[in-house]
């Protein structure tokens, strides 16, 4: 993300503390340059941010502008704390001509002759690669015009296509003709809808909570630890944080409040007969009905889990199918039959092109969405729709979502990837975060720095990358 360092070097030389140290001791030329030129620079970077994974050329490029903007940033910090732009308000130098200030002037010169060097050899490629200059943004929506939205209401339980596979799955877990504590399993690859379907479940046995003693959703990281899983089972099980122990321990402490309850327990995203092995020793069975939803990418998991039950394997989804995801998601505020009669026949071959797969057609609808039809049509040949396997079509589509991102929303996305799988976190919590990270940058609008920060959660949840529950 070569705008984000570009955009925050800015931000740094423009602070007043900068500012003063800097011009005070002489090199406000130097500043001015910098300047300058990570203008310049941020003219062509949002365009090569976004065309970078398929140029092997452009990627470098990208990596020479991020490490540009850092030589300034070091070159800057290093004169800024020798001449000392750590003291305290009023403490500085009046007079930036001594021994000292001469020698740090000429250090940074020599850097800055270095940079420049550098950038010359960048400014000459922008023209070979091909990458174009586009008009540098406070940190807007989108690069392309947009077609204004409200935000919807967003059900992470909407479901299309699986209603039939849902009703028998609920019926499955009702069957009191049998009181063993039965497994379900539900199987498809990454994007076929699994944790949608299972939130659809779990939800309507939250509702129906005279069913299930308790119901505990739990997903299962890839990075397995027996002792972590447990101990996130405990917590949802009893309120409160069950405190230090081994597996042993924990396996104990689950059968024993288990042992007097009718469960639910849903297990999103088991990742081998290994995982499912350990957990399956706490999940007591006391021949009251209770049962145990999983959901795998792994047939053999599936199957290992419980011998007697068939695994649900989820299809893709029907042309017709795709057709509806696809329009809930472009046009979530008006009826199906209510899109433009011009943009049909494109959202035909967008439905068809994503192959059925929920996950493609969910996040290309937050892509079209925001865009013009100017823009559906190029993005119709921007992606490798022909590429080997479908999973790799989900993956594009996903990765062209992102690469659309503004940059302070690709910093705030990618925050998020500090925190562990299923770890819950306040909305508010979250902005508040961004804020103190510096991820939200101050527009020329009067909003708050929290108002824009809503904004760009808001914004987040419209392209459907991002879910509130």
């Amino acid at each position: 993300m070569a705008e984000a360092a570009v955009k925050d070097v800015l931000g740094k030389i423009a602070e007043a503390a900068y500012q003063e140290v800097l011009f005070l001791y002489g090199v406000g030329d130097e500043v001015e340059w910098a300047k300058r030129e990570l203008k310049w620079v941020s003219a062509f970077v949002r365009d090569a941010d976004a065309k970078q994974n398929n140029d092997a050329l452009v990627k470098q490029w990208v990596e020479e502008v991020k490490d540009v903007a850092y030589m300034i940033e070091d070159a800057l910090d290093q004169f800024f704390v020798k001449m000392g732009g750590g003291r305290s308000k009023g403490v500085l130098k009046r007079v930036g001509h001594g021994p000292k200030a001469l020698i740090e002037r000429h250090k940074l010169g020599t850097a800055i002759n270095k940079i420049k060097e550098r950038l010359n050899e960048i400014k000459a490629n922008t023209e070979t690669f091909k990458i174009t200059g586009l008009e540098s943004s406070s940190g807007g929506p989108s690069r392309q015009p947009v077609r204004p939205v409200l935000i919807p209401e967003i059900d992470k339980t909407e479901v299309v296509g699986f209603e039939d596979d849902i009703k028998n799955i609920c019926e499955q877990l009702r069957d009191e003709s049998v009181s063993r504590r039965s497994v379900i399993s539900i199987v498809g690859s990454g994007g076929r809808g699994k944790s949608t379907v299972t939130s659809k479940i779990y939800k309507s046995f939250g509702e129906e909570n005279h069913y299930f003693n308790c119901c505990i959703w739990v997903t299962i990281s890839q990075e397995f630890k027996i002792v972590d899983e447990l101990k996130k089972m405990l917590k949802k099980l009893q309120g409160e944080n069950p405190g230090d122990g081994d597996e042993v321990d924990f396996i104990t402490k689950l059968s024993d409040s288990l042992s007097k309850k009718k469960y639910l327990i849903v297990l999103d995203d088991v990742w081998s007969c290994d995982q499912w092995t350990r957990l399956e020793k706490a999940l007591l069975d006391v021949q009251n009905g209770s049962r145990v939803l999983i959901t795998t990418r792994f047939i053999d998991v599936a199957k290992k889990s419980d011998a007697a039950n068939k695994p649900y394997e989820l299809r893709t989804l029907s042309k017709d199918e795709s057709q509806q995801l696809l329009l809930k998601k472009t046009f979530p505020n008006q009826p199906a039959d209510k899109c433009p009669h011009n943009l049909l026949p494109l959202i035909n071959q967008f439905s068809k092109k994503c192959d059925g797969w929920p996950l493609a057609l969910v996040v290309l609808g937050g892509i079209l969405s925001r865009k013009d039809s100017m823009y559906w049509d190029e993005l119709l040949s921007k992606v490798d729709w022909k590429s080997e396997g479908k999973e790799k079509e989900c993956h594009d589509i996903i990765s062209t979502s992102y690469e659309d991102l503004p940059f302070n929303l690709k910093s705030c996305f990618m925050y998020l990837a500090l925190f562990p799988e299923d770890y819950k976190i306040k909305a508010l919590n979250l902005i508040q975060l961004w804020i103190v990270e510096g991820l939200i940058f101050q527009d020329k609008s009067t909003k708050t720095m929290q108002d824009i920060a809503e904004d760009y959660l808001e914004e987040l949840v419209q392209r459907y990358i991002l879910f509130i529950t």
